[in-house]
């Protein structure tokens, strides 16, 4: 008979159209925002580069310090008063004149003239580009790459047991966790908290329960929901391994796919954080049909929802604490109190400041908290499966046996 109400229930669900809706347009809108902002990224850089290209513009200078290489000025109109210059600026006869003073501790000078699209142009590069280029001309080449920075830095960070720590590698499976997560929890919010009012208020629930038992019914709901979000991780992570593993594959021309290719995901990290991940939604899931099975009506539910809302996303407001090497009081708070554990247990692993027994001992407060609330769920499900119209009753919730 679970077996049943477990199929009917992915069935009524997968025929609605808002499932799908959800499930698909996410996917498609976080992939559609990332090449977009890609493509926005590749036009905005090119605007900038065709911007900072002066090669059109009527350059003037004055150089009192005399250190600018006459040979970087063949295209330059050189000033000998620094009036006259502005002048021509002011007059149109120039675009830009730059004024040099003899002693550095006085700001070197830009004047141009307003034309569209200007508050974009890069004045200040020719100029840093001539006095470099003039300086590095009297160095050892050394020195030049010093001065022009050209020098390349590898840092390698060693964990405890004496290997490499790739440290963005070791991000990646806490840190899409986490997104999924969080994309769980606010499309199947307030879905979870319904599921069991609906047939409430519909009278479903006192049909159904003359041929099936009260705790049939919502075992059922409960797993068919945890199913539902389960097929909902797949549909969600299915594109981003399938753009992962193209990015590693193949360049997109015009992007820098580096770090996604250069990637080499740990997985012992992907192992964890996919069990996290599930005892963590697997929680979310039964608060939700406990909540669920203590209001009688949807329009009661937004109140407990909400409070349950900002106990699971209460790390978010906490963010600072997670970043320091160090853990506060709070962050020991919130990682190991069931409701805020999962997001702060990611975060922690992501960051690097989580301990392997800290992680155990989370994940077992996690387990051992779904558990007890499903449990609980039940027992309030069994006791006022139909008396649609009585109030709550937190004792009988948390007391009655």
């Amino acid at each position: 008979m679970l077996k049943e109400v477990v199929r009917f229930e992915i069935v009524r669900s997968l025929k609605k159209p808002s499932f799908w809706v959800a499930a698909i347009l996410l996917p498609v809108l976080l992939i559609g925002y990332i090449f977009f902002a890609g493509f926005s990224g590749m036009k905005a850089e090119k605007a900038l580069v065709e911007n900072g290209n002066l090669s059109d513009k009527r350059l003037s200078l004055m150089d009192e310090s005399n250190i600018i290489n006459a040979s970087f000025l063949e295209h330059v109109t050189t000033i000998k008063d620094k009036n006259e210059g502005i002048l021509n600026v002011k007059s149109g006869a120039m675009d830009v004149f730059y004024f040099v003073p003899s002693d550095f501790a006085q700001p070197i000078e830009i004047y141009s003239l307003n034309s569209s699209g200007s508050f974009l142009t890069d004045y200040r590069s020719k100029i840093d580009e001539w006095l470099k280029a003039s300086v590095v001309g009297e160095l050892t080449e050394a020195q030049a790459i010093v001065m022009m920075g050209g020098y390349r830095v590898d840092t390698v960070k060693f964990n405890n047991s004496g290997g490499e720590n790739d440290e963005l590698s070791n991000m990646v499976a806490p840190i899409v966790g986490l997104a999924i997560f969080y994309v769980l929890i606010c499309i199947f919010g307030n879905r979870l908290t319904t599921a069991t009012i609906e047939e409430k208020e519909n009278r479903i629930t006192e049909m159904l329960l003359t041929s099936i038992s009260a705790k049939t019914l919502i075992v059922g709901k409960i797993l068919s929901l945890i199913l539902l979000g389960f097929l909902q991780v797949f549909i969600f992570v299915i594109p981003i391994m399938m753009i992962w593993l193209f990015a590693k594959q193949n360049q997109i021309a015009g992007l820098d796919l580096s770090i996604l290719t250069n990637l080499e995901i740990n997985p012992l990290t992907v192992i964890i954080s996919v069990i996290l991940l599930l005892s963590s939604y697997i929680l979310f899931v039964g608060l939700c049909v406990f909540v669920g099975t203590l209001v009688p009506t949807a329009k009661e539910v937004s109140g407990y929802s909400s409070i349950m809302m900002i106990l699971v996303i209460m790390p978010m407001f906490f963010l600072s604490s997670f970043l320091v090497s160090t853990p506060t009081v709070v962050t020991y708070a919130l990682s190991f109190f069931p409701f805020s554990a999962p997001i702060s247990l990611f975060l922690r692993f992501a960051f690097g400041t989580l301990t392997w027994w800290e992680m155990a001992l989370g994940l077992a407060i996690i387990t051992v908290s779904a558990v007890l609330i499903i449990r609980q769920a039940i027992k309030v499900f069994q006791f006022g499966a139909v008396g649609l119209t009585s109030k709550i009753n937190l004792k009988d919730a948390f007391f009655r046996r």
